[in-house]
Parts: C-alpha cells; structure tokens; sequence
C-alpha cells in the first residue's frame, strides 16, 4: 500500500533525544525510512512546542488535578503507592489558584504553536520512548526517569491529542523499540 501524500511530521534532529541510546535512535531512523519508503513525505518540525507543553505536566499545577483525585487517600495511606507517584502528588500542595492560572495561559500560549504544526503535516511520527530503563537504572531518581520516558508523549495529555503506539523494531540487547502516530 503507498502513503502517497501522507506528510508525516518528526522532530527536527537537533530535538531528537535518546539519551545515549543509539541503538533506539537507529531504530527510530529505520521507521522514518519505512514510512517514507511507503511514499510519505518526511516534514521536519520544530517540537520545542511540544517539549514545553509536556514540561507543564509534572512541572506545574496540573499536578494539583491528581491530587485532588487523590490526595486524601495518599495522605491516609502513603505507603499504599510507589513513593515516586507520592512525592508528585504531594507536590501539588504548593500551588495556588493562581498558579493554575498562570499555567493555564502558557498552556493556552504555546497550544497555537503546536497546532500549527498541524497545518504542516497530517501525523507525527515519535519515539513512543527515547530509550527503555530498567527498574535498576532508577537509583532513587524516579521522576528524572519518569519525565525521560515522556519526552515525547507527555504533551499530549495536555492537548487531548490521540495517538497510536506501534511496535518498530527490537534492539540488539533484545529490549523492543516503538513509535506513535500522533494525530490532532
């Protein structure tokens, strides 16, 4: 089947980030290659936007919406979660209405930006993870992985934006590979 026409949206390589998994970086190149094999057009896209949407997720006040869900049970009960969901959750009580506010209009700054992006392209094709950790890896910087592994997908939650995670491949060391199509 021929994707002709299809213009397919990917970070610009500068943005690219695997954090020194070159294998997951071969990877993702070998499904650029396939989609445009099938005819796609490969539009380079400025996913700053993005990054700085996703970046609002833990790192302001929507943390306040998960504790508001729920806050009281972790409270209550703090050995009842893994002590990374705790540690963001609790966080939330330092933000203020006005907080929220504040982050509401850089959110509503940057969402234009990021819907431009559609203006260009039909899809995004991204990394559904930059590299894959293992549970060894985290040596107590549980966030850090966390907002590693959300590089490129973190965003959306934010923009409400569907996406499909597909397998792409496995890597040498046997740890498997994905992308996701993002659509807006």
């Amino acid at each position: 089947d021929s994707l002709l026409g299809l213009r397919v949206g990917i970070p610009q390589v500068a943005q690219l980030e695997f954090f020194g998994d070159l294998a997951a970086s071969e990877r993702f190149a070998d499904a650029v290659a396939s989609i445009s094999s099938l005819g796609a057009s490969i539009v380079a896209i400025d996913f700053a936007p993005c990054t700085r949407i996703g970046d609002l997720l833990y790192g302001g006040p929507w943390v306040a919406e998960r504790a508001a869900a729920v806050g009281d049970f972790i409270r209550k009960q703090p050995d009842a979660c893994l002590p990374l969901i705790r540690d963001i959750v609790t966080a939330a009580d330092r933000y203020t209405a006005a907080d929220a506010f504040r982050g509401r209009y850089v959110l509503d700054s940057l969402r234009p930006q990021a819907e431009d992006t559609f203006r260009q392209v039909d899809v995004l094709l991204l990394p559904t993870t930059p590299t894959n950790f293992r549970i060894r890896d985290d040596a107590g910087d549980g966030r850090t992985f966390n907002d590693r592994l959300g590089t490129y997908t973190r965003f959306l939650n934010l923009l409400g934006y569907p996406a499909l995670c597909v397998p792409a491949g496995f890597k040498p060391d046997g740890q498997p590979f994905g992308v996701s199509l993002v659509a807006q």
